[in-house]
């Protein structure tokens, strides 16, 4: 049986309606948007779904701020509403992440709860902290893939740590002696930083050797962009700042899981 990842046993684990928002707001066709603009409003403001209903059986939607011209305010909610597409719609058990491949054919998805529309999931619910940390234990397993094979030989751990400059591996035995480790390569290279274990990693041609990319200079700039997603994540950033479309998402994803596939066949 294959042994999946950390990453993919918690996106797996994250369905769409934990992170979705409850539809509030439902309107029968035939209401007139002026009275429906006056019936969103309330202590969160103007936000969410808006629902166009047909005896009940949803047949459309407008999406927050609900913001319409005076001259349309006379018109029917159907009049302006988006038609839901049957793709559109998704199990309340489905995957978080099996939508990636999705959001660049819609911002919206509607979460099906029995038979009920209940919840809507959107675009930017991939920047909520579930996602960030699902996200971020990837880029935590790896670094530990690396780790295991940077140390996987005893005698060139001295080597491979003093590759750093003197202020990473200042920073290493600090970390090391604060922790009461030995004062060790070993424990200094266990306690270095995510992109001094990359510096270590690109440095020893045996390893690169390892990954799935033509070259150095592309291995180079898979691990910038790593290292920028990684600290965005640490910090409480947006994944958006790193992140331009869902496309890029799926690719950077599934790239990082064929390298840890790549170093855990040799770790």
């Amino acid at each position: 049986m294959q042994e999946h990842s950390v990453y993919r046993r918690i996106a797996s684990a994250l369905t769409v309606i934990e992170v979705a928002e409850p539809i509030r707001w439902h309107f029968e066709v035939g209401t007139k948007l002026q009275d429906a603009y006056d019936q969103t409003w309330d202590d969160q403001g103007r936000s969410g779904i808006m629902l166009v209903t047909r005896d009940g059986s949803p047949t459309g939607f407008l999406d927050a701020p609900f913001c319409f011209d005076a001259d349309q305010l006379s018109l029917c909610v159907e009049d302006l509403a988006h038609k839901i597409e049957i793709w559109q719609v998704v199990s309340a058990e489905t995957s978080l992440f099996d939508l990636i491949p999705l959001w660049d054919r819609s911002y919206y998805y509607f979460v099906l709860d029995g038979t009920q529309l209940s919840h809507f999931v959107a675009r930017h619910d991939m920047d909520k902290a579930a996602v960030k940390a699902a996200l971020f234990a990837l880029t935590a397993e790896l670094e530990e893939r690396m780790l295991r094979l940077l140390i996987a030989d005893q005698d060139r751990i001295a080597e491979r740590f003093e590759r750093l400059n003197s202020k990473s591996q200042k920073k290493a035995r600090y970390l090391s002696k604060k922790k009461n480790l030995p004062d060790a390569p070993l424990a200094h290279i266990q306690n270095t930083f995510f992109p001094d274990k990359v510096q270590m990693f690109l440095a020893t041609p045996e390893l690169t050797s390892l990954l799935p990319f033509a070259n150095e200079s592309e291995a180079e700039s898979y691990f910038e962009f790593i290292g920028r997603m990684r600290n965005e994540l640490a910090h409480g950033g947006s994944i958006f700042n790193i992140i331009k479309d869902a496309s890029e998402l799926k690719s950077i994803v599934d790239l990082t899981e064929d390298v840890i596939l790549h170093l855990k066949e040799q770790g």
